[in-house]
């Protein structure tokens, strides 16, 4: 469904056609609100993005790439060839003033992002082309014609979740927003299953990282 078929789905739901009582304005804030809390629940695959970084050399800090939020990365990398192949080490947010000790130039192995910027420790002495894997955040429906970005099948939890929120704001505190508060939470439930279903081949694998739907914690000792 697109943005004006989520609006007549959730007038539906809660009965109430007249723009009078709930303009389309309000509806499609509502429908965001919905659509931005699944969104953000979980570090959903159709949410991936990467682009790539050049390093030059004696230079450790750069803007990160547009797009790139500093808590949305899952991986930073060289994928240049075998020889160099390497995945970053994330440095905590307490710990950016750290030194590497007498490591100051030499192939980037820990990175850090602060305030718009990612740096990396040692110093780069070489080129090198940076992977940076991360999610991308979530937009709003604006235009009548725009359509969320996942599987059309899970698209009426956002008008469960718009519904709740009419009804709240409506004093409707009857059984039926109940229900749809937990066609919501379900159907959310349903999302992960589908979704995320991955998260369940490493857990029997022994010292396995631990997850939380889809993304691994990452232990450096940092």
């Amino acid at each position: 469904m697109n943005l004006s078929q989520l609006r007549t789905h959730v007038r539906s739901l809660v009965a109430i056609a007249s723009t009078d009582i709930i303009s389309d304005a309000d509806l499609t804030t509502f429908i965001n609100e919905a659509y931005l809390e699944i969104m953000r629940d979980a570090d959903w695959p159709f949410l991936r993005n990467e682009t790539t970084l050049n390093l030059a050399t004696g230079q450790a800090s750069y803007t990160l790439p547009a797009g790139v939020g500093e808590t949305s990365i899952a991986s930073v990398s060289v994928q240049s060839n075998d020889a160099n192949r390497r995945q970053l080490r994330p440095r905590s947010r307490y710990s950016v003033d750290d030194t590497l000790g007498p490591l100051i130039n030499g192939k980037p192995m820990e990175y850090n992002t602060w305030r718009g910027s990612i740096q990396f420790w040692p110093t780069p002495d070489m080129t090198e082309t940076i992977t940076i894997r991360y999610f991308n955040e979530p937009a709003e429906l604006v235009n009548n014609t725009d359509t969320p970005v996942f599987d059309a099948k899970f698209h009426t939890i956002i008008a469960y979740g718009a519904a709740v929120r009419v009804l709240y704001r409506e004093g409707d505190d009857t059984e039926r927003r109940a229900f749809y508060n937990a066609q919501f939470r379900n159907g959310l439930e349903q999302m992960k299953e589908d979704y995320l279903s991955e998260r369940d081949r490493s857990i029997f694998r022994l010292g396995g990282r631990r997850r939380i739907w889809g993304r691994r914690d990452n232990y450096y000792g940092v």
